[in-house]
């Protein structure tokens, strides 16, 4: 018969260290990446959103109205051609189409997105273009300049 040691003892007892490695959060985080990349992000078109460079100023305000779904928005694009909202509109038409959309519910106030490497040209005819529709009120949207800290 042995000896009764301590440290043998003490080593029965010692609970061997487990090697497991639990993938469950990490499988659950592959398949939604796999799902994120097979969803085709190309079918998603947000007609509404035509990129503008808007110019940047310090005291920018939220214009919620210019979100609206009957809010006549136009978009001046940094070549002179003009959308409004996500149709191209000419210039010479442009008082006739905002007249039919006043004429059809439309509030009469017109937000404008100006690229801002347009020409001052450019913006000041669609200015008068406007105002021929009868249309005096306009927002030039911005945006809010980055503050560096």
């Amino acid at each position: 018969m042995k000896p009764w040691r301590p440290s043998a003892a003490l080593k029965k007892r010692r609970s061997k260290p487990l090697s497991l490695i639990e993938v469950s959060g990490f499988a659950s985080i592959m398949v939604f990446l796999l799902a994120l990349f097979l969803v085709r992000v190309s079918d998603y078109h947000d007609l509404r959103a035509i990129a503008v460079d808007l110019p940047q100023s310090h005291h920018a305000k939220l214009l919620p109205g210019a979100n609206r779904e009957d809010a006549l928005r136009l978009n001046l694009m940094r070549d002179g051609m003009l959308y409004l909202e996500y149709e191209r509109v000419s210039m010479t038409d442009l008082p006739a189409v905002l007249r039919e959309r006043v004429k059809n519910g439309s509030e009469r106030k017109v937000y404008l997105s100006v690229n801002a490497r347009a020409r001052y040209g450019d913006t000041k005819a669609v200015l008068n273009q406007i105002r021929l529709a009868g249309i005096e009120n306009v927002s030039i949207l911005t945006a809010e300049e980055l503050r560096v800290p």
